[in-house]
C-alpha cells in the first residue's frame, strides 16, 4: 500500500474534513506550556529528519485533538504530556478516542518535562 494510501484512508477514517489541515506543519496551541510546545517541535522536526509526514492540532471525528498526527507511523498519534500525568490522560482523554485505536495503535506519550531522545518515537 502506497504511502498517500495510507494518509487518504486514516484521514477519511479519522479526521473531521471540516477543519484546515497542513502536512509537515507545526499549529501550536497558545495554552500549552512552553516545554508543551518545544516538545511538539522536537518530536515533530523527528519526524521530518526521518521522512515522516506529520499533522499537529488535527480535530478527530472523534472531538479529540492529539497534539501530532503520523498516520505512516507505527503509533499514528503522538500526545505530548506536560502539565498532566500519563494516569491523567489514560482516563480523562484516553477513553475518546475510538475504540479500534486503543486496542490497535495506542497513544504514544512523550513528556514535555523530561530529556528528549528521538528514540522515544521508535
Amino acid at each position: 500500500m502506497s504511502e498517500q494510501k495510507i494518509i487518504n484512508d486514516f484521514f477519511r477514517k479519522y479526521v473531521d474534513s471540516g477543519f484546515k489541515t497542513t502536512k509537515n506543519s507545526i499549529k501550536l496551541n497558545p495554552g500549552h506550556t512552553e516545554a508543551h510546545k518545544r516538545r511538539i517541535f522536537d518530536v515533530c522536526n523527528t519526524l521530518l529528519n526521518h521522512g515522516i509526514p506529520f499533522w499537529t492540532e488535527v480535530r478527530l471525528k472523534c472531538s479529540c485533538i492529539p497534539d501530532v498526527i503520523a498516520p505512516t507511523h507505527v503509533t499514528p498519534f503522538i500526545e505530548i504530556l506536560s502539565t498532566e500525568t500519563e494516569e491523567m490522560f489514560r482516563t480523562l482523554k484516553l477513553p475518546k478516542y475510538p475504540v479500534e485505536v486503543r486496542e490497535n495503535f495506542g497513544v504514544k506519550l512523550v513528556f514535555a518535562n523530561e530529556p528528549y531522545s528521538e528514540k522515544v518515537l521508535f
